[in-house]
């Protein structure tokens, strides 16, 4: 069984499914209506199983096109998954998701969980044009004349000055590069050498309003429960009651 994750960015450019990193070939970023162009990627990387990511934001054309693929491709199970967090955030926890899960059910029980427990946000050098989260009227005005705000999405959606919020000693990932302005701003929020970049995902001027970069500090990877009943669809041992690919009840073997 091999699984691949599709992460639905409507910011990025109009075009083909691309790699997020180049030694992750099971993860790709696309734009919304590529759907042509995403039917080719599974058939290109031979999977049998695959993940529709979103932000929450975008969850109903992630759904469209989870229902796209299940459509084109009858021998492909689909799952979807959206959250309030950022692309990078996504990203992230696919890949690792991918490198570090055996099976299709362990993976996405994987990104899941990073999803729900990790921490996520985008440093931004104005917030008045921000929608999501919702800024005070004191930071709004205060964004015309200064520059420099932390909006959390995650676990909380909230806006700040500082890097209140931030978990100790964990490894903070931001998408843009050496040199910027963004990850210079991190760094001087965030103590201690913790703040490292990682490829863009998102447009964030396009995403969020004003110029910035996605972050994410991942949560730690869950343990693994026992496998303890099959699904009748696509024959994956796993734990549960109902394959979240399939949606079907599993056989769960009696006991003697």
């Amino acid at each position: 069984m091999t699984v691949g994750v599709v992460l639905l960015e409507p910011s990025v450019q109009p075009g083909s499914a691309r790699s997020w990193v180049a030694d992750q070939p099971r993860l790709t970023v696309v734009p919304a209506g590529a759907f042509g162009e995403t039917v080719g990627w599974v058939r290109s990387a031979e999977l049998d199983h695959v993940v529709v990511a979103s932000r929450a934001a975008v969850a109903d054309e992630a759904r469209l096109l989870g229902t796209v693929l299940a459509g084109a491709l009858p021998d492909l199970a689909v799952a979807v998954r959206s959250a309030d967090t950022t692309s990078v955030a996504l990203a992230t926890a696919a890949a690792v998701a991918l490198e570090g899960a055996e099976g299709p059910v362990r993976t996405l029980e994987i990104l899941t969980h990073l999803l729900e427990h990790s921490a996520s946000g985008v440093w931004l050098s104005s917030v008045t044009r921000l929608e999501h989260p919702k800024p005070t009227f004191t930071q709004h005005l205060r964004s015309i004349v200064s520059r420099g705000y932390v909006a959390w999405l995650s676990p909380e959606a909230v806006v700040r000055r500082d890097g209140t919020g931030v978990p100790e000693d964990v490894d903070v990932l931001t998408g843009c590069a050496e040199g910027e302005a963004p990850l210079d701003a991190l760094r001087a929020l965030v103590p201690g050498d913790r703040v490292h970049p990682v490829p863009a995902v998102a447009d964030v001027r396009a995403v969020y309003g004003s110029p910035g970069a996605e972050f994410v500090t991942l949560a730690r990877l869950p343990t693994a429960g026992p496998d303890v009943a099959q699904c009748p669809v696509c024959r994956i041992v796993q734990p549960g009651i109902v394959c979240p690919f399939c949606q079907v009840h599993l056989r769960v073997p009696e006991r003697t």
